[in-house]
């Protein structure tokens, strides 16, 4: 076995670890070498160039750690499957750095073949191309940011259709006006293979459905913090024949849905069979309702299987109102109305949001687990949990994740005549404080 230099394992090791999270979280140990030797196989590869008047040593740091690569001691190249660059240098401004290209171009030729890349770069995609893009042959997630990173749609597009491998595309941001123009006669196809598209804007959908012949391959659609003035746009791909094989809809902060006001329109989705609202405030059953009530006229209708709720609990427990809950459970019990609906999942995030306040958003202070098991919690909504969990399991409509189903007691649980499908509650983690009286308030809410 090779047994490295120490002053190279070490020295590559702590310029990871100061652009990183704790080498614990992110890496394997082999205790195989040398005992002052650490050997680490990193997944996932973070590099960050930043503008020089913030953090003039970045562009030092990522130069230093592309030089150390290529040495044939260093082993976790090959373990690498994520790389994540975010490159704000204007050099135009701030003198010479290597560009976002040249970055990963270095990367490619040290043997890095990642699976997953994202880019938060300034002034990376131009027209025209200047040549393909590195990682072509591995690469099935992209991921792009482009807010304040001056990006045309124009020079996106042939970054987009150069990966013939890629199957999930997420595009956060809205892109510049188009003041850059494809040469004539040059013609674009989406990758074969995508089948997953998650958009902010309708610039980018407009230019699916423009492209001859329309693509129909896109099962998978996620809307991102999509504007009231936006649904227009993406309604004229909901309708369109690009939309006709979408098989799953995901909305992310959809506490903006109203039933009365933009929203998406359903009629042309024949084969929706997933529906995912994430990331909702108390507004959530409100937006639910709205969505509900746009489905209700439309084919989809009677297709749809599943609905998840994900919602983010903050302060304010009278906004939990009972009363919309029981609208919802009056909705979906309605089984001539939803002939497939077979399962409605509630969820409580309580992951870090990064795209919100920092993930200082307020959570449930304890997992549904402790509530459940731990006989000393006598709180009301621990104490309602655990009395019916009988009831539950045997009805199958409350599947609380992590614990195995047990039956401390035999107390009936009342349920809503017609509710048949499956309501499953989750919380990961331990969230935030959460007041008793407000853990209370929402767990009235739900059971009723």
């Amino acid at each position: 076995m090779v047994e490295f230099p120490t002053e190279l394992v070490e020295t590559v090791i702590d310029l990871l670890q100061s652009d990183g999270p704790a080498l614990i979280a992110c890496s394997r140990v082999s205790r195989q070498w040398l005992p002052r030797t650490r050997h680490h196989r990193f997944r996932s590869l973070s590099l960050f160039v930043d503008w020089d008047s913030k953090d003039p040593a970045s562009s030092q740091r990522v130069e230093r750690l592309l030089a150390l690569v290529f040495s044939p001691l260093v082993t976790f190249v090959k373990c690498v499957k994520e790389v994540k660059l975010t490159h704000k240098w204007n050099s135009s401004f701030e003198g010479q750095a290597m560009s976002p290209r040249e970055i990963l171009s270095e990367l490619a030729c040290c043997g890095i073949r990642p699976t997953h890349l994202y880019l938060d770069c300034y002034r990376h995609f131009k027209l025209p191309p200047e040549g393909p893009p590195a990682f072509v042959s591995s690469l099935i997630h992209l991921e792009i940011q482009l807010d304040n990173n001056h990006v045309a749609l124009d020079s996106l597009v042939p970054y987009i259709c150069a990966f013939p491998h890629l199957e999930s595309l997420r595009i956060r941001g809205l892109p510049d006006d188009i003041d850059e123009y494809i040469e004539p006669g040059t013609s674009f196809v989406l990758p074969p293979r995508l089948h997953t598209l998650h958009i902010a804007h309708p610039l980018i959908s407009d230019w699916i459905i423009s492209l001859d012949p329309v693509p129909k391959q896109i099962t998978t659609l996620g809307l991102l913090h999509i504007h009231w003035n936006d649904w227009p746009g993406i309604n004229r791909y909901l309708s369109s024949a690009a939309a006709e094989g979408v098989q799953s809809l995901i909305f992310y902060y959809g506490g903006r849905l109203r039933g009365n006001g933009p929203g998406p329109e359903f009629k042309d989705l024949r084969r929706l069979k997933h529906l995912s609202l994430y990331k909702l405030d108390t507004e959530g059953p409100k937006s639910l309702l709205g969505v509900l009530a746009r489905l209700k006229s439309s084919p989809a209708r009677r297709t749809l299987e599943t609905i998840t709720l994900s919602l983010r609990f903050v302060l304010g427990a009278e906004r939990y109102s009972p009363a919309k809950w029981h609208a919802i459970d009056a909705e979906l019990a309605d089984r001539a109305m939803w002939p497939r609906l077979r399962s409605f999942t509630i969820l409580a995030d309580t992951e870090t949001d990064p795209e919100s306040d920092g993930g200082k958003n307020k959570t449930l202070e304890l997992t549904l687990a402790e509530l459940s098991l731990s006989a000393h919690i006598d709180i009301p909504i621990g104490l309602s949990i655990r009395a019916n969990l009988g009831q539950c399991d045997d009805l199958g409509i409350l599947k609380i994740e992590g614990i195995p189903m047990v039956h401390p007691h035999e107390v009936p649980l009342r349920v809503e005549q017609g509710l048949s499908s499956s309501l499953r509650v989750s919380s990961a983690s331990v969230g935030s404080s959460l007041s008793r009286q407000e853990i209370t308030a929402w767990m009235a809410g739900i059971t009723g």
